[in-house]
């Protein structure tokens, strides 16, 4: 899997739904992950390494990070760096199966 540009701009939309403004970069050292699960066991973990936009889906050409799985759509989620609150904000986009935390 490639690495994603840390430094690539911010873009305003993604997939026609126009970013908030409050998106920005990570300036904490306040870890952030994704960690995926299969069957009650760790299958992996993607690093959020700062960055103000994580996008998750099956399409490698459109997302940060692929999951190739049925289960998962083309842009399945996004994830927003809140730069104001230090945090990130889980956003399904429209994913056929729904997206879940915990």
């Amino acid at each position: 899997m490639a690495k994603p540009d840390i430094n690539k701009a911010i873009p305003s939309t993604i997939d026609g739904w126009p970013l908030p403004t409050w998106v920005g970069p990570c300036v904490t050292s306040k870890p952030a992950h994704l960690e995926i699960h299969k069957e009650g066991a760790l299958f992996d973990t993607y690093d959020f390494k700062g960055r103000p936009m994580i996008s998750v889906g099956r399409a490698a050409d459109r997302v940060t990070y692929c999951l190739d799985h049925p289960s998962i759509s083309r842009l399945h989620a996004i994830f927003l760096h809140h730069q104001h609150l230090e945090d990130y904000w889980l956003v399904d986009m429209g994913s056929a199966h729904g997206t879940f935390v915990g």
